[in-house]
């Protein structure tokens, strides 16, 4: 079918999406979603639906991060005791610790569903695994402000809404057209609408409400092969030293510098077990200086030496994606 607003995009139909539901999640007893392999390979499922239609709406977490786009109707979302009203024109994000579910309540209600790993966006998945998304979320779209728990809602000018829904059903079309084909193409479009909910967000509450950190971070990812430390970062974002060390840990869980270095850990992982790259190359590409400290701190994160990780199957299928 083709989708419901612009008529332009190919989507799965309400019936279709039950059946893709059972292939790309799984639920456990507990009600706890988790993405498929084939599905955490990717690293993204953007779908749309009706809850009223699809059933499939029980209260559940999930272990990934979820956008959700009301693209018509009107609903509540209940979390933690709370139940909020959202309608068409909302964009929710939504802690994956953070169990919950939404109800219509009209037959018009649809969302968009864009469930995805921080691997997609280059960022490290063992993140949701060891610290829940609220510190996360600060990080990676700095918000900095929360209706429930892990649930924040925002309500864009229509023309940013237009955009943002245009780019989501043209993400599901990309999906299910051919999704580890499209996977870069995905992703980009994925972070033009996080750059759209950043900058709507800037706008109305200021800056003094976006955590710096995102920033930090993104300068992290692009520069973690180069000597960074808490000083020059500091100078470079006009932050107080102390401060940063401070908020950094509060926010990751771990100091800059154990950051920084598990990071690079991850990175020569992924090209150990995909590449024929000796290691000496390895610990050079992810910014160490010699290939004895390379072995004591890859031994010091993931418990195994450098050479045990080459082209290991289980590797590939961890979900260890970068």
């Amino acid at each position: 079918m083709l989708d419901p607003i612009y008529n332009n995009f190919k989507i799965p139909s309400n019936a279709e999406t039950k059946t893709h539901f059972r292939q790309f999640m799984r639920r456990a007893a507990d009600g706890t979603l988790a993405f498929a392999p084939e599905t955490a390979a990717i690293g993204m499922y953007p779908i749309w639906y009706a809850p009223a239609q699809t059933n499939e709406e029980l209260p559940h977490s999930h272990s990934f991060l979820e956008l959700i786009i009301v693209t018509g109707g009107r609903g509540k979302h209940r979390a933690a005791g709370k139940t909020s009203a959202i309608a068409k024109g909302d964009v929710v994000f939504i802690n994956n610790a953070l169990p919950h579910c939404f109800a219509a309540d009209d037959d018009a209600f649809s969302v968009i569903a864009v469930s995805f790993l921080p691997s997609i966006l280059g960022y490290n998945d063992v993140m949701l695994r060891d610290y829940d998304l609220i510190g996360y979320h600060t990080l990676l779209v700095p918000f900095g402000r929360y209706d429930v728990g892990g649930f924040f809602r925002m309500r864009p000018p229509p023309a940013v809404f237009t955009t943002i829904s245009f780019i989501a059903f043209h993400l599901i079309e990309l999906f299910f057209a051919d999704a580890s084909a499209n996977r870069i193409s995905m992703a980009a479009l994925l972070k033009h609408i996080l750059s759209l909910m950043r900058t709507h967000h800037r706008e109305r509450y200021g800056e003094r409400n976006a955590a710096p950190l995102a920033g930090i971070l993104d300068h992290i990812h692009g520069h973690y092969r180069e000597r960074i430390t808490l000083s020059s970062l500091a100078r470079r974002f006009a932050m107080n030293p102390t401060y940063l060390s401070t908020k950094f840990n509060r926010i990751a869980g771990k100091s800059l510098s154990r950051y920084i270095n598990e990071l690079r850990i991850h990175r020569a992982e992924a090209l150990i077990a995909e590449t024929d790259i000796p290691i000496r190359a390895v610990a050079a590409a992810v910014g160490y200086e010699t290939l004895s400290h390379f072995n004591r701190a890859f031994r010091a994160v993931t418990g195994h030496a450098p050479r045990d990780g080459r082209g290991t199957e289980a590797h590939r299928k961890s979900g260890k994606l970068f």
